[in-house]
């Protein structure tokens, strides 16, 4: 690659970037999909968590 910022690109090493470009993209997406998704389990376990703790605490309440 030329250290001239201001040199036009050739279409073929523009293509060159775009495509590295695009795969890293990708790359990206399919990380945040996956961290996403942890992370939408573990809000599930939360909420289950949560809900039989207060059904635990309203059978405390009952019995005292």
């Amino acid at each position: 690659m030329s250290d001239n910022i201001t040199e036009p690109l050739d279409q073929e090493k523009l293509l060159e970037i775009l495509n590295a470009l695009n795969t890293k993209m990708s790359e990206m997406i399919q990380v945040n999909g996956i961290r996403y998704t942890l992370l939408e389990k573990r809000i599930q376990k939360l909420e289950q968590f949560q809900r039989e703790y207060e059904t635990q605490q309203e059978h405390d309440r009952d019995r005292s």
